[in-house]
């Protein structure tokens, strides 16, 4: 399954899924958004997506999770 790759500036609701870019473990983790907000401004500002399952990390106001 494709995902859409993490975007700037972008609200995100409970239960979207995201890849980042580049994707994370070569494709083996997405991240869904578990708390509702906008991620962080600028391009260069894409979180450190964890390789870890289950684990949160804060892009501005979204709570992404990995999955």
């Amino acid at each position: 399954m494709s995902y859409p790759f993490w975007a700037n500036n972008q609200a995100y609701n409970v239960g979207d899924i995201v890849n980042s870019d580049p994707p994370a473990a070569n494709g083996a983790f997405v991240f869904r958004c578990k708390v509702a907000g906008t991620s962080a401004g600028d391009v260069e500002d894409q979180p450190l997506f964890s390789s870890i399952l289950f684990e949160t990390v804060t892009d501005n106001t979204v709570t992404w999770e990995t999955v």
